[in-house]
């Protein structure tokens, strides 16, 4: 794959799984992601002018016993814009990937473009699925399975669940924490405080940078129980915001 790209691995085998090695891979992805610059002290995702050519991809790289799976995601935004399969050297891109995708997996010898946006809209209900550490271990094996230019349901599901696990997490100190409290035996299923969180990330972006004393017009999130809950200031945001675009 493009040698100047970095890579964040991380094992998903659950037995070896722990709070902390989980922890330790979420903070490695946020140093890729993050900028070197920060808006009242909360750390920026990279624009395009500083998204550098050897930065402004990250590879993620997931692996157990028997399957290593690895994704590209977008510094400037934290999309997964594709994946390896890496033992076969298959490659598929999302929608979202951009013309310079052509410096990702160089070493592939099929790339596949799937007729798929990664978008929640067009991927699915994010409450039928399950969060947790074994559903995470078991979708390599359901990544490394797929090889069409037409999406299919499970992989839609699967996508759902690398996307939050990782990508939103790594956004998020509040999503990643509610994985490290239950992801674990049985996992979860996302309720509104997450995804109300999700849809609002790009909101909230945008009036972090600019608010004005610290405080915004008011941006409606959901509790967990679909209650709503406004927030107006950046002391509430930064119980719940770690990288920002």
């Amino acid at each position: 794959m493009g040698a100047n790209y970095n890579t964040v691995t991380f094992n998903t085998t659950f037995e070896n799984m722990s709070v902390g090695y989980y922890q330790t891979f979420i903070q490695s992805l946020r140093r890729e992601l993050f900028s070197g610059t920060t808006s009242y002290d909360i750390p920026l995702l990279r624009t395009k002018s500083t998204a550098i050519k050897d930065k402004q991809f990250v590879y993620v790289k997931l692996f157990n016993q028997s399957f290593t799976i690895t994704f590209a995601i977008s510094t400037l935004n934290s999309y997964v814009i594709g994946y390896q399969v890496d033992a076969e050297r298959r490659c598929y891109f999302f929608k979202e990937a951009p013309e310079s995708k052509t410096s990702l997996f160089r070493e592939s010898t099929r790339r596949v473009d799937v007729d798929l946006k990664t978008n929640y809209d067009i991927l699915g209900n994010r409450e039928n699925v399950n969060l947790g550490f074994k559903s995470l271990n078991k979708s390599l094996e359901k990544f490394r399975n797929f090889d069409s230019e037409n999406p299919t349901e499970e992989l839609r599901h699967n996508l759902i669940l690398v996307i939050q696990m990782i990508a939103e997490a790594a956004r998020s100190k509040y999503i990643q924490q509610k994985l490290e409290v239950k992801g674990f035996e049985a996992g979860f299923f996302p309720k509104a405080d997450i995804i109300s969180y999700e849809n609002k990330w790009e909101d909230l972006s945008k009036a972090i940078q600019n608010s004005k004393n610290g405080t915004f017009p008011k941006i409606q999130l959901q509790n967990e129980d679909y209650n709503q809950t406004d927030i107006t200031s950046l002391i509430l945001v930064k119980l719940f915001f770690m990288c920002n675009h």
